[in-house]
C-alpha cells in the first residue's frame, strides 16, 4: 500500500492515479493522520450508448451512487 498526503493528492494527482491503475491502494494522510483509503474500482468494459452518455458527462440510466464533480 502507497501512502500519500493531502497535499499529494491535490498537487500530484497523476502520480496517485498511475498507482491506482497499477492496482495499488493509496492511504491518504492529513498532518499524519490517516484520512482516507483510495482503491481502483474494477475495470468494466462499457458498451455501446451508456459509454457515449458518460463522454458526454450524462448519467446513464439505472444508474445508482453516480454523481458528477461539476459545479
Amino acid at each position: 500500500m502507497k501512502t500519500a498526503t493531502v497535499r499529494d493528492l491535490r498537487n500530484n494527482f497523476s502520480k496517485l492515479e498511475a498507482w491506482l491503475s497499477d492496482g495499488e491502494s493509496v492511504r491518504i494522510e492529513k498532518r499524519g493522520e490517516p484520512l482516507a483509503l483510495l482503491t481502483a474500482l474494477p475495470k468494466k468494459r462499457i458498451r455501446g450508448s451508456r459509454c457515449r452518455i458518460l463522454r458526454r458527462g450524462g448519467k446513464p440510466s439505472g444508474a445508482t451512487g453516480y454523481s458528477t464533480m461539476r459545479k
